[in-house]
């Protein structure tokens, strides 16, 4: 991780000092050099810091009090929603209307269950099912719904080659990028607070660099230490989940969180209710049909 960080901080000098140095005349350019070595070792604390938030965070379990923004229809739905994830990219997440169970979805490993009680559906398929078919609600879930990604999220991936910021109207943005030559893409572009060392929105990109979905984090909290433990680490007290579509997006507001506590790999698995008929997902997200409907 360090020769990252180095390679990292050798990149955005550049990009810095290029960019505010350009067209001054000498005695202002040492005066921006000094800035730019500044504002580079407050970027590369940054980046550091989002990478050790999440070292050490295995689990999330969270209690979630959730509203569904359908923008087609211009209407709201206020739900509470509980979720369990872990950084293998398992994950739970159940939203309820009252005691009225709506969505059950589970990821575990490559399988996908979802379980919709009111429309009496229950559909079970795989990542590739959901990844095949990019405009679907499930996508984000799919790429960044683990307990890392969507509650720590940092500059990098597991297969990622490179990170670059990018500065635009004073914002500072992260882009990750993954492969190598010709198949080099954007994976991961994040917008850095400018007033906090947290992220503000991370956008997962597709082919193309096609935004296939987008992340908000907003109120986060800084949860200090409890008598003899360490302290917790920094995380978003509100995330908005927006798909590539736009036609719907999920506010959680999370009113607790806590990290590395056991979850039986059962947990992620959706029970099927007895007699219930199981519809092959990959099928349902290529029809015309939304899931929901």
């Amino acid at each position: 991780m360090s020769q990252r960080i180095a390679s990292f901080r050798l990149w955005v000098f550049c990009g810095l000092a290029a960019l505010a140095g350009s067209g001054r005349p000498a005695a202002a350019q040492e005066t921006v050099a000094s800035s730019a070595t500044r504002n580079l070792d407050r970027l590369v604390q940054i980046v550091r810091e989002l990478d050790e938030r999440r070292k050490d965070t295995q689990t999330v379990v969270a209690r979630l009090n959730v509203v569904l923004h359908d923008l087609a229809r211009d209407r709201d739905v206020s739900l509470n929603g509980a979720y369990l994830g872990d950084a293998q990219g398992n994950l739970r997440l159940r939203l309820k209307h009252g005691e009225s169970l709506l969505i059950d979805l589970a990821f575990r490993n490559d399988d996908v269950e979802l379980w919709l009680p009111r429309r009496e559906r229950f559909f079970r398929g795989t990542r590739m099912n959901v990844l095949a078919h990019g405009d679907n609600d499930l996508t984000l879930l799919a790429l960044a719904g683990n307990a890392h990604d969507l509650f720590f999220p940092r500059a990098w991936t597991s297969r990622a080659v490179e990170r670059r910021l990018r500065v635009d109207q004073g914002r500072e943005f992260i882009t990750v990028l993954e492969g190598e030559g010709p198949a080099c893409r954007r994976v991961r572009r994040l917008a850095l607070s400018p007033t906090q060392p947290v992220v503000d929105q991370q956008e997962i990109l597709g082919v193309a660099g096609r935004v296939l979905g987008c992340i908000q984090y907003g109120d986060y909290r800084f949860p200090g230490p409890r008598a003899g433990e360490s302290a917790s680490p920094i995380y978003p007290g509100r995330l908005i989940l927006t798909s590539r579509n736009e036609q719907r997006s999920l506010e959680m507001l999370v009113e607790e969180l806590h990290v590395n506590t056991p979850i039986p790999a059962s947990k992620f698995a959706v029970e099927v209710p007895e007699g219930q008929k199981i519809l092959p997902l990959g099928e349902s997200l290529s029809s015309t049909r939304s899931l929901w409907e």
